[in-house]
């Protein structure tokens, strides 16, 4: 799930929960059977049993240490942020793997300066741990859920549910915007996972 803590100002979108299919994907993607850390997230969606966010070990997954095998669905309001996070967090050999699910934005700064340039490269950390890191592009457009459809399940906003459609772009929504669907089920682009691992 994408949060951090609320005094680096994310946008009210940057609130999308992976769903267990993604998950599933991802860990298969990273190897791993289970995540020990979710680096970004809250009490409705985190997918590791230790997490960082509101409630959870730790307030802010920026600040703090990482450990073990990690899945962060950051908020994406701020990629560059936390992509420079998971390049800190491997050269401190503190995990095992990171798992970052993000929009597959290639053309923006962060990409350029944290994703494009590294690709399929082995690295060696300070400590002389060596990892590597890929980029996995996923299939389609993944659906999230959100803090009202916290398992996206829903194709319509449940205040719109029922009324005619024609009804909905005429009055507008004050939760789904007019449109009728839920606010953060599928993104307008794909998704990618940066996935750094011990080699």
């Amino acid at each position: 799930m994408a949060f951090n803590h609320i005094r680096r100002a994310c946008k009210p979108n940057d609130r999308r929960f992976t769903l267990d299919t993604t998950v599933e994907q991802i860990k298969k993607l990273v190897r791993v059977s289970d995540f020990d850390l979710d680096a970004a997230a809250e009490e409705l969606s985190h997918v590791a049993p230790v997490w960082y966010g509101p409630g959870g070990a730790a307030e802010d997954g920026l600040e703090t240490p990482w450990f073990g095998h990690v899945f962060c669905n950051p908020p994406w309001s701020q990629k560059g942020l936390w992509a420079a996070k998971g390049w800190r967090e491997m050269d401190a050999s503190r995990t095992s793997s990171i798992a970052m699910l993000l929009p597959a934005t290639t053309d923006q700064a962060w990409w350029h300066e944290y994703v494009e340039p590294r690709r399929g490269i082995k690295f060696l950390s300070p400590s002389n741990t060596p990892y590597v890191f890929d980029v996995h592009f996923l299939p389609g457009r993944p659906r999230y859920g959100c803090p009202e459809d916290p398992t996206g399940a829903m194709s319509v906003c449940s205040v719109c549910e029922g009324a005619p459609m024609r009804d909905i772009e005429n009055r507008g929504c004050p939760k789904c915007g007019g449109t009728g669907l839920t606010p953060q089920s599928s993104p307008p682009f794909g998704s990618c996972v940066l996935v750094w691992a011990t080699a």
